[in-house]
């Protein structure tokens, strides 16, 4: 696995259309401390426009958040959007899609209400209900009070994991419950299915264990980026270490590749 933009942008150039695919917490922005602290810049907002309004790039964001956050939050014209890790998505001229199981939003807010009792003794942790998924963030926690916190988001959560409906996803610092067979991985194969003009290479960049569906998707037919500072296993086959690297990639693209 190489780990240069140099690289990346001989490899992109070569192509006559590339749909990218770019994770959103962690690749766009870096990881914060709270998911409502981490926004993008108002430059990363302007290199996604340049990409957009080119034929050459089709651009989607593929994040494990409800896709209203994803349109609040990078509110660009012409963006595909994939939230809730594949399980909504929404096309630039308003076509949404929902790929989520029927009656897992029910099953999700009974959890939700029993996991919002349960772990008001848990100072630093923060449960976000994302509609399609529950996520418990414990990065502000101390390691005994996120153990605590665990452990009851396991005994509550692990019955519907029992059914098959439901699995557990681990993050960084964050355990994220979601309906099982929904992941970027089968988002991204759905949206290229429908979305990908003749001859466009697939891009994915992301950095999180919920990217490595889509690398393992695209290892044989795209050009996989994994973002993280130290070489790790992956599908990926390539790796930039921030995502200031992959700022420079975009605008690299957007200078070079324009047209």
């Amino acid at each position: 696995m190489r780990d240069t933009v140099s690289e990346l942008l001989e490899q992109i150039g070569r192509v006559r259309r590339a749909f990218l695919l770019l994770d959103y917490d962690g690749t766009l922005v870096p990881i914060a401390p709270t998911p409502e602290l981490a926004r993008p810049t108002p430059e990363l907002l302007r290199i996604l426009r340049r990409l957009v309004s080119r034929d050459r790039w089709q651009v989607a964001i593929v994040s494990g958040r409800p896709l209203r956050e994803l349109e609040d939050l990078v509110p660009v014209d012409g963006l595909f959007y994939v939230g809730a890790h594949g399980a909504e998505m929404r096309a630039p001229r308003g076509e949404r899609q929902r790929l989520a199981p029927d009656g897992a939003r029910e099953h999700l807010k009974l959890l939700a209400r029993k996991l919002d009792t349960t772990l008001t003794g848990c100072p630093g942790c923060q449960l976000e209900h994302k509609e399609f998924s529950l996520a418990l963030h414990y990065r502000q926690a101390r390691d005994e009070v996120a153990q605590t916190a665990l452990a009851h988001f396991f005994r509550l959560g692990e019955p519907l994991v029992r059914t098959g409906a439901f699995e557990w996803l681990k993050g960084k610092k964050v355990l994220e419950l979601r309906p099982a067979r929904v992941n970027k991985g089968h988002a991204v194969q759905e949206l290229l299915k429908q979305y990908a003009r003749p001859e466009e290479q697939p891009v994915y960049i992301g950095d999180d264990e919920t990217d490595e569906d889509a690398f393992r998707i695209l290892r044989d037919s795209g050009i996989t980026v994994l973002v993280s500072p130290e070489a790790r296993p992956t599908w990926a086959r390539y790796r930039v270490d921030s995502p200031q690297e992959v700022h420079r990639l975009l605008e690299l693209l957007a200078d070079i590749y324009g047209a």
